[in-house]
């Protein structure tokens, strides 16, 4: 495949672009950007968990419980602006669970993935710098990898069926999603720590 066809898929290229701007942005800089962060994990978390609850409630229109989500997603975002450290200890859970995932093929029990969280979120009131640090550069990193991976595969460079071993698939993403990681803290603390 060529540029031409990549360029031919509009949608989902733009939506694969804005990721990979996103996703350096947030690796590289998100230290900078905690508080638009804070806001988007409190507006995600309220919107989703309404999401939730609503679904279950019979006879309720979709159009209804994506106005009250949306709502509730505002209130979430405002919850954690005004308190901050609920906001560094939502990041340090979504810090913790980013490493559970990336040592998936040696952490085996789920509920490592909770402990891992928790351990983040406490982690993260205690040294909240470098937890943000870490968890900012593991969420972009895994963002600029998932749209490399998807412009890679609309390229047909590499196709990703069901008879593709997953095994060296895991360790390869596991691998380039550790290495940004790692490359994203260290340009975040030596501009965090050089000023």
């Amino acid at each position: 495949m060529s540029v031409e066809y990549l360029l031919e898929q509009k949608e989902s290229v733009g939506v694969l672009f804005i990721g990979l701007l996103f996703g350096n942005l947030i690796c590289f800089s998100g230290y900078r950007f905690v508080y638009i962060l804070l806001s988007a994990s409190g507006f995600f978390i309220g919107l989703t968990s309404a999401i939730l609850v609503l679904s279950a409630i019979p006879n309720l229109s979709t159009e209804w419980i994506i106005a009250i989500a949306v709502v509730f997603g505002i209130i979430g975002s405002g919850i954690s602006i005004f308190l901050l450290k609920s906001g560094i200890f939502i990041l340090g859970i979504i810090g913790g669970v980013s490493l559970s995932i990336i040592l998936k093929p040696v952490i085996t029990n789920p509920l490592a993935v909770i402990l891992f969280g928790i351990l983040g979120g406490v982690s993260a009131l205690i040294v909240e710098k470098p937890v943000i640090i870490f968890t900012t550069a593991s969420l972009g990193g895994i963002l600029i990898f998932w749209s490399v991976l998807h412009i890679i595969e609309l390229l047909n460079w590499v196709k990703i069926t069901s008879d593709f071993d997953p095994t060296y698939f895991h360790l390869i993403s596991g691998l380039a999603w550790f290495g940004l990681t790692i490359l994203g803290s260290a340009i975040q603390f030596r501009s965090a720590y050089s000023r």
